[in-house]
Order: structure tokens, then C-alpha cells, then sequence
């Protein structure tokens, strides 16, 4: 079972956080994240958020592999959390 960690996050606008995860397999898998709103954040390739403006979006991670034998993707595990932004 995938976990994004922290459970919950608040940043100010331009702030960036690396965000962590545990469990999922390591072999033959790749974790993938997606971000709801882009105007509120956006998440890179490698679990980086940036904070852009005052609201709040969910972050997505999944952990995807593919069977060596047919090829086909198979998600080993998905989690989301909140992202909130806001001033201080």
C-alpha cells in the first residue's frame, strides 16, 4: 500500500516542499504524481510541489509497474492528499 507523506500540506505562495512516500514495490515500478488544480500547485516528476496561488487542490501518487510478461501497466497502489496555500 502506497502512503504520501505528510497526510496533509500548507505552504505559502512559491514555496516548495519534496514530498515523501513509503511502501509500494521498488522493482520493475515507478512512482507517478499528479496535481488536481495547477493553478493552486503543480507536483513534478519526482514528488517536488511548488505552490503558486491561495487555495487548496489534492495531490495524486500512484505506484505503476508493468507485467514483463504481457506488458500492461498494473498500478500497485494509489494515495492523495491535501494541498492547501494560503497567505500567512
Amino acid at each position: 500500500t502506497l502512503q504520501l507523506l505528510p497526510r496533509s500540506l500548507t505552504l505559502l505562495p512559491d514555496a516548495t516542499y519534496q514530498i515523501q512516500w513509503s511502501g509500494g514495490p521498488r522493482l520493475h515500478s515507478e512512482i507517478k504524481f499528479k496535481i488536481l488544480n495547477l493553478t493552486v500547485a503543480n507536483v513534478s516528476d519526482v514528488g517536488l510541489v511548488r505552490a503558486n496561488f491561495v487555495g487548496s487542490t489534492i495531490l495524486y501518487g500512484a505506484i505503476e509497474g508493468y507485467d514483463t510478461e504481457t506488458k500492461e501497466k498494473i498500478i500497485y497502489g494509489e494515495d492523495s492528499i491535501q494541498v492547501t496555500v494560503k497567505l500567512l
